[in-house]
């Protein structure tokens, strides 16, 4: 498993010996469980690359686990003791990768967009969350990851539970964890707000802090806990009000008094207390409405050792608790710098968009085994982040959107086609996770436009809206099991499937006009004649795996093509039917000479498979099912062998030149005896080497 340089780590006891502090039991904690433990972690998550942050290394463990993954690292923490051990052991471990030095995440020494992925683990809750977040964001590429690993509040409290009674400091650690963590959350809802807006009220009216505290009877009853002021001023906030409960349900009764002197020194001079420990707690959520405040998008969370992006690698034991009576303890986050920031109001920024969410596959964890389908609409993380650039865009932006797109366009059947060819690439077909309101509605048509992500109701509505706006007659039409809009042109109405077709294709009758519900009338199958790329996603293909890389349980709008059906079926009853199922090649060999292609027989569910079309070249198509694209639509030319067969096997002379080749095959029906120019699904495409 470890493989780019590097060894395993030296033995405990002589790490020991470089530690100039009292660290053994971190060293032994750390360490003991072998570096492989944390390059599985790593494989886990899917971190490899580039240039990689270890932000907060400490011991410098995990610095030498990314430098098995990463071509370059570096590290950074405060603490110069560790950072002397941290370089000494990727020196034993011969990691000359690897670069440490001392800083604080706050602050970070490192030029804007420069690393691939950043790595804080069980560091940032020691710092100013929302002042690292931003650095970390900063440093990192667009498109780059943030891996955080952190601890919530059932930390503390599983702490105090289990190790507190035989040791009274690691007691006193949860304690003051948990009283700084109260504090900080009711300041963040604005107690401290509220203390200044007393104090300028005391101000205006000419009283000294001290004659209120004595009117109030605050100083006589201090020592309970339940002074009149103490109990007026908390009352009057929902924040307050939960900062008492929880120090008074959770904590032992001498943190009500310590509160009683702490909110006096808040009310009287503006002091925020000072906790004993440098960290606070924080529940994922908290982390994600901060992650999302720094610009990251994708926040996806599990208990330690939880996530998994990697399916093909075991997964790792926790080495903490997952959750101390419901509650979560240490937990595990990933998170993504958006490719571009907030949309520019370019289109062709919408378009980008929609490229890349096939690669930013979205993991919801609301159920046990984080799956999400269609049943499941798009987290809320993901849409609240849509609905805040559609805010920012404005409700004009739509306006402005089309006049930009038809701005020299002549004609309505070129603003159609325009529209269409937008609405193709701004919304990614996405068959396992879709934009839908709470109340389970499409979403208002920007905000689906950027969440760059939809079905065909979706696309319809953004197609219909856009060419409202841009002076076209348009009305949406609900099919079986399908919606498309149509738009009218030169006195026709014509389907404008932005779904279906993907990647420039605009379905035309036998006269090259814009088809129409009337042509199909007349011919239903001639709309056949045009590939239905946006549906060319597959019920196991990788994109329709959810982010763990597992079947996505439930209904999914992605499926193998003979389950799928002609598209002429989804507009009039007499096109339905099912297309062959797709060829497997079984062998694909060569030898100096000649070249010889076998495959199985496809199978049909109604008539009969006539043919085999098979195209051997010297040129790859660039697409598979796993990754389409615009060279599904536009395939390089079969230049050492095009040709139609009816049996199972070709053979034939390789070129001289020692190339690589690339086959794949088309099973055709009698569908071609209705319209000869049927299109059909193409086998995956497989490769010899010279």
């Amino acid at each position: 498993m470890i493989g780019r340089g590097g060894s395993e780590f030296p033995t405990v006891a002589e790490i020991c010996r470089w530690d100039s502090g009292d660290d053994r039991f971190s060293i032994e904690f750390e360490f003991g469980c072998g570096l492989e433990y944390y390059v599985r972690r790593l494989d886990c998550i899917a971190f490899s690359g580039k240039h990689v942050l270890d932000a907060g290394c400490g011991l410098g463990q995990w610095c030498v686990a990314l430098a098995q993954r990463f071509d370059r690292v570096d590290g950074i923490d405060p603490n110069p003791a560790r950072i002397a051990v941290a370089k000494r052991l990727a020196a034993a471990t011969g990691c000359s990768r690897v670069s440490i030095a001392r800083g604080r995440l706050e602050w970070l020494p490192y030029p804007d967009d420069c690393f691939d992925s950043v790595v804080c683990y069980g560091v940032i809750m020691f710092t100013d969350v929302s002042r690292s977040l931003s650095e970390i964001h900063r440093v990192l590429k667009p498109a780059g990851r943030l891996y955080v690993c952190a601890n919530a509040d059932g930390w503390s409290r599983h702490l105090i539970a289990t190790r507190g009674a035989g040791e009274p400091s690691v007691r006193r650690m949860g304690e003051e964890t948990l009283y700084a963590t109260y504090w900080r959350r009711a300041l963040d809802g604005g107690l401290g707000e509220g203390a200044a807006a007393v104090r300028r009220l005391w101000e205006r009216r000419g009283m000294r802090f001290g004659a209120l505290a004595r009117l109030t009877q605050w100083r006589g009853r201090r020592s309970s806990g339940d002074g009149l002021l103490l109990a007026t001023f908390l009352g009057a906030s929902r924040e307050g009000r939960e900062l008492r409960r929880v120090v008074e349900e959770r904590l032992p009764p001498s943190y009500m008094e310590r509160l009683a002197r702490d909110v006096e020194k808040l009310l009287k001079t503006g002091e925020v207390p000072r906790p004993e420990v440098g960290a606070t707690a924080f529940a994922p959520a908290e982390m994600a409405l901060l992650a999302q405040r720094a610009g990251f998008r994708d926040f996806e969370w599990s208990v330690e050792g939880g996530l998994k992006c990697n399916a093909g690698v075991d997964g790792v034991a926790a080495r903490y608790a997952g959750t101390f009576e419901g509650e979560p303890c240490v937990w595990e986050a990933l998170a993504t710098k958006p490719a571009s920031d907030l949309i520019s109001g370019a289109p062709d920024a919408h378009v980008r968009r929609a490229r890349s969410a096939q690669e930013r596959r979205v993991l919801h964890l609301a159920s046990p085994v984080g799956i999400i389908s269609n049943a499941r609409p798009l987290p809320a993380s993901e849409l609240e982040w849509a609905e805040a650039e559609a805010a920012l865009l404005g409700r004009g932006y739509l306006a402005k959107l089309a006049k930009r797109l038809l701005q020299d366009c002549k004609g309505q059947e070129a603003a159609a086609r325009r529209i269409v060819t937008f609405a193709q690439g701004a919304i990614f077909r996405d068959p396992v996770s879709q934009p839908v309101t709470p109340a389970g509605e499409i979403p208002d048509v920007l905000v689906t436009l950027c969440s760059a992500r939809g079905r065909c109701g979706h696309v319809a509505n953004l197609v219909r809206e856009l060419a409202i706006l841009g002076g076209l007659e348009a009305r949406l039409l609900q099919l079986k099991g399908h919606v498309i809009a149509e738009l009218k042109v030169a006195d026709r109405w014509v389907i404008a499937d932005a779904d279906a077709f993907k990647y420039g294709t605009i379905p035309v009758n036998r006269r090259g006009e814009l088809l129409s519900m009337a042509d199909l009338a007349e011919d239903p199958y001639q709309i056949d004649r045009f590939p239905a790329s946006g549906w060319a996603i597959p019920a196991h293909s990788r994109l329709a795996l959810d982010a763990k890389g597992w079947d996505v349980r439930g209904y999914v709008d992605a499926m193998d093509p003979p389950e799928r059906g002609f598209v002429a079926g989804y507009y009039d009853e007499r096109g339905a039917g099912w297309p062959p199922s797709l060829p497997e090649i079984t062998e694909f060999s060569r030898d100096e000479r000649r070249y010889r292609l076998a495959w199985r027989a496809s199978s049909v569910r109604t008539g009969r498979v006539v043919s085999y079309r098979v195209r051997i070249g010297t040129r790859s198509r660039a697409w598979s099912y796993d990754a389409i694209g615009p060279q599904m639509v536009e395939l390089p030319p079969g230049d050492i062998l095009a040709r139609e067969v009816t049996g199972l096997v070709v053979e034939g002379r390789c070129p001289p030149a020692p190339v690589p080749l690339f086959a794949s095959v088309t099973a055709v029906s009698d569908r071609v005896e209705l319209e000869p120019d049927t299109w059909f699904w193409p086998s995956e495409e497989v490769q010899v080497d010279s």
